[in-house]
């Protein structure tokens, strides 16, 4: 699923990217950037690891539901958004000048040396992030469930 999330997430965020910012200049830079830097993979693991988490959480849901093309969509488009945003992001917040800076700067060995260090944490980062979401969503849910239950009850009772 990454490798398409992935591609979806660079064909999305340039559509967004073109739509959004075309008087940019600096906007194909900042996309080259982002892929450069790991945040395209990044956001592609993240969006997979959200993917799966629902998957997890609805599991009564048939495996051809999550292969429907308007989920597969919904979930592209999570990966454009979020890619989106941090290109809007870079060009509301920094300047020309320090855009290059930072493109510059990854280029050298120690921007190549802090990329890997961030790629090697990136599964750690999502892996542990997206296991405290999926028992944060478990625990809800079953909050849910017991809660509605206690107040349709409550309800049957008042209305006898």
């Amino acid at each position: 699923m990454i490798i398409t999330i992935r591609n979806a997430i660079l064909a999305g965020s340039l559509t967004f990217a073109s739509d959004v910012f075309a008087e940019s200049g600096e906007r194909d830079r900042i996309l080259e950037h982002l892929e450069d830097v790991g945040v395209v993979e990044a956001v592609a693991l993240h969006v997979d690891a959200t993917r799966e988490m629902y998957i997890e959480s609805y599991a009564f849901l048939p495996n051809s539901f999550w292969d429907d093309a308007r989920i597969v969509s919904l979930f592209d488009q999570l990966a454009a958004d979020m890619l989106g945003s941090y290109v809007k992001v870079m060009e509301r917040d920094l300047s020309e000048e320090e855009i290059e800076f930072l493109i510059e700067f990854y280029k050298t060995e120690d921007g190549r040396r802090a990329v890997d260090l961030g790629k090697r944490m990136n599964p750690g980062v999502i892996s542990d992030s997206t296991g405290v979401s999926m028992t944060f969503s478990s625990e809800f849910l079953k909050a849910l469930e017991e809660i509605a239950i206690e107040l349709r009850e409550d309800e049957a009772e008042q209305s006898t």
